[in-house]
């Protein structure tokens, strides 16, 4: 663990009441994790900074947790999210945070062989984003699933949705 990360995690152990500066503190620190390719250290200061986020701040809170579902998932622990996604999915308005929830709890569910409930995730997700790129990766996760285990054209149907969505987004890594 880096001396930044080791401050944040030793910050956040320290302060028992939510803290707004601290939970930006420790934040920045797991973002730097993804740099060093760290993600269990980072969905750790991701759950401190999510814990010490104030309670009037919702959105960050939920952006924090749905930060560290990812971390996990991308560390290999699958089971560590699902509970976090499912909670966020009970507490979230509709929404861009509530689509990426659905569409993060929709993979785990279909990686488990449950494709059917995580296809009524991501269909459900879609219309409650506006985000090109999420959408994309939603539309993306359609796709493939459809190609194992609907039909060949539902993927082909997916995937050109999928393409023009990442086309309207910003991001050119999600249009390679």
């Amino acid at each position: 663990m880096r001396s930044e990360e080791a401050r944040a995690a030793h910050l956040a152990r320290a302060t028992a009441d939510p803290d707004a500066g601290v939970a930006e503190t420790v934040e920045q620190a797991a973002r730097s994790t993804r740099v060093r390719g760290a993600p269990a250290a980072g969905a750790e200061l991701f759950e401190a900074a999510a814990r010490l986020t104030p309670p009037g701040a919702t959105l960050d809170r939920a952006r924090r947790l749905l930060a560290s579902a990812e971390a996990w998932y991308l560390a290999g622990d699958h089971r560590r999210p699902r509970p976090v996604l499912a909670a966020l999915l009970d507490e979230l308005p509709a929404g861009d945070l509530r689509s990426e929830a659905a569409w993060r709890l929709g993979v785990i569910l279909d990686e488990a062989g449950d494709w059917r409930d995580g296809t009524a995730l991501w269909t459900s997700a879609l219309a409650g984003t506006d985000d090109p790129g999420l959408m994309s990766s939603l539309q993306c996760s359609l796709a493939i699933t459809a190609f194992y285990t609907e039909s060949v054209q539902d993927a082909a149907t997916w995937s050109v949705a999928a393409v023009a969505s990442a086309e309207r987004s910003s991001d050119p890594a999600r249009i390679a």
